[in-house]
């Protein structure tokens, strides 16, 4: 039962037809997890938070960054090198004291996603990368959890729910609209590209709305439909999602998806530390775009040290500028789009000394926070 604490704090709702004290009580009861904590993932968890959904799960492994201020409105400058789910969920518990407030500061994995995953009714994909969609969608498909999915990119947004079987027994699932993730450079990861700040506002807050209408019932879910938005024009178009059995033939996690990929080796942001403290010869090699000053940005003080910005586009298309004689260490953001790239070159030119930065930058960032 709803207390009279939470019918004054709901009254607005709770007088909407579609809603009323049942769908108000359902929402007190409903178990909504939250992949990612950043640009879509704070309005969602704001208005979710608000709205009294009863018991809401976080799972982020990030840290605060200045540069996420303009859009994950849920932080300030204090709490920059911070753990997101952390501080996500205090300032909740702060707006809402009436629900419960899970956080897991932790990268989701195909090694942890069923037991993170495994006591939340609905799933909101809030995430920036097509690794973390795939195996989200995998799990809800194989689980039949509704999948709440939004993306941003520049200045469009996209939203729509998989897995939605209250409609029908076949829904559509994420591999029918993407069957497979884009080439590497293609610019396509929201996680190495740019975004207007607003925007991810916008898309995350229409996120929110598909998750009450799934627990109300108010409302017609967006199962079957693409929401596409275009910022700069203030244009929407909804776009049917037709069902293709074909695409889940090779339904797999995405990290399993290229043999090269399979094989890919990686270096631990401490393991890259010992090696620059012991003047090991390796060449550094940033692809991120647009990077004026990276090495003084990451902290690196040897002279000695060969390091590089070779934008991921040009590595590409200049596999030249490796080193062939050396170990060449490649990272990125979040250690994403880096390790589909050395999969590529490895699968084209049979390369086997290429590193991944696992984790990336954001995760040098957090080992070294104390003494850059």
């Amino acid at each position: 039962m709803l207390n009279q604490s939470e019918i004054e704090k709901y009254s607005r709702q709770i007088i909407l037809e579609d809603i009323g004290e049942e769908g108000q009580l359902k929402l007190k009861k409903a178990k909504v997890m939250v992949v990612g904590a950043g640009g879509l993932g704070c309005p969602v968890l704001q208005y979710l938070a608000a709205a009294g959904a009863g018991n809401i799960g976080i799972v982020d492994f990030d840290l605060v960054d200045g540069s996420n201020l303009h859009r994950q409105v849920l932080y300030n400058e204090e709490d920059i090198d911070k753990p997101k789910a952390e501080v996500a969920a205090e300032r909740l518990r702060k707006q809402n004291s009436n629900i419960e407030i899970i956080s897991y500061n932790e990268k989701l994995s195909k090694h942890n996603i069923d037991t993170l995953l495994n006591d939340f009714e609905i799933i909101v994909d809030c995430t920036d990368n097509f690794e973390s969609r795939y195996l989200i969608d995998e799990v809800c498909t194989r689980t039949q959890k509704p999948m709440v999915y939004g993306s941003v990119h520049r200045y469009q947004g996209q939203v729509s729910v998989f897995n939605y079987y209250k409609k029908n027994l076949n829904p559509p699932t994420y591999r029918y609209l993407y069957p497979k993730p884009p080439e590497p450079g293609s610019g396509l990861d929201c996680s190495e590209g740019g975004v207007l700040g607003v925007l991810p506002g916008i898309i995350g807050t229409m996120q929110a709305a598909e998750v009450i209408k799934i627990i109300t019932g108010a409302g017609e879910v967006l199962s079957g439909k693409l929401l596409c938005f275009d910022m700069r024009s203030m244009e929407s178009v909804i776009i049917e999602i037709e069902s293709n059995p074909e695409n889940l033939k090779s339904h797999r996690y995405y990290d399993s998806h290229s043999e090269s990929q399979m094989h890919v080796k990686e270096i631990s942001a401490e393991e890259l530390k010992g090696f620059i403290s012991d003047n090991k010869d390796i060449q550094i090699i940033d692809i991120r775009e647009n990077i004026s000053n990276g090495i003084s940005e990451i902290g690196f003080d040897n002279k000695n040290l060969d390091y590089v910005n070779i934008p991921r586009t040009e590595l590409l298309q200049n596999p030249e500028r490796l080193c062939r004689g050396k170990d060449v260490v490649i990272f990125c953001n979040s250690g994403n789009s880096s390790k589909r790239i050395i999969g590529t070159l490895m699968g084209k030119y049979e390369l086997t000394n290429l590193y991944n930065l696992k984790g990336g930058i954001k995760e040098w960032k957090r080992i070294n926070k104390n003494k850059l």
